[in-house]
């Protein structure tokens, strides 16, 4: 049996970047800021739904000294991607910064990330906002889309039908949606999915967006996955 991997990990190097960008030669500080970049990501995604998140980038490229007890300190950038950076800078750009880096802070200190034995590292959290033109017509976006017509009932056929003659066909080359689940409260949990246009995941230098997320409805969770194609690198067609 064929067995999927992920689109995105497929062609890091090639069109995809990393989200994560930092190195370390030390096992279990890789495994600890693993752990941290998930932990960041999972609570801003968490508590910070009305953004509209695209992407979080986390950089670690520096350790400075403590000015008084001479201690390293971890200097942790994050990059926020967001379409409603308001919902972010509730209190003021400055104020708002202070409070996610404290925030994050506190995330990345968690005692379930570091061992009893370890010292507890400090860390400095350099947060960014980047505002992003509308994700309508991105994975994320058609998934965010697709998730709240089903919550609200919809039944999923019409849902996808609906999600599909919303999207502007200029920006794409082609669509895949993929649902699976308790389709519309079915005894037996099946998977349907829709694709318009060419979606060609066997080309590396396809430029692939892919998002995998849940939707959490009365007859339970159901499963939403999407690939969008927008073109291939270096061609100019």
């Amino acid at each position: 049996m064929g067995q999927k991997i992920h689109p995105l990990g497929l062609r890091l190097g090639i069109t995809q970047e990393h989200d994560s960008k930092w190195i370390t030669r030390e096992t279990f500080t890789r495994w600890r800021w693993l752990m941290q970049d998930k932990a960041i990501r999972d609570f801003l995604n968490t508590n910070y739904k009305e953004a509209l998140l695209e992407k979080i980038i986390i950089r670690r490229d520096q350790t400075a000294l403590d000015k008084k007890s001479l201690d390293p300190i971890n200097i942790v950038r994050v990059w926020i991607y967001a379409e409603n950076p308001q919902a972010l800078l509730k209190f003021g750009k400055s104020h708002s910064l202070k409070v996610i880096s404290e925030k994050l802070r506190l995330v990345c200190t968690n005692t379930k990330l570091i061992d009893s034995w370890a010292k507890t590292p400090e860390y400095k959290i350099l947060p960014r906002i980047y505002q992003i033109d509308s994700s309508a017509h991105k994975a994320s976006g058609i998934a965010r889309n697709l998730i709240e017509k089903l919550e609200n009932r919809t039944p999923f056929r019409r849902a996808l039908k609906r999600t599909i003659s919303e999207l502007q066909t200029r920006e794409r080359k082609g669509v895949r949606i993929q649902l699976s689940g308790r389709l519309n409260g079915a005894d037996i949990a099946r998977v349907e999915w829709y694709k318009q246009g060419r979606v060609p995941l066997q080309t590396l230098r396809a430029q692939i967006d892919y998002v995998s997320k849940a939707a959490k409805t009365t007859h339970g969770m159901l499963g939403v996955k999407v690939w969008t194609f927008t073109g291939e690198k270096g061609s100019a067609f």
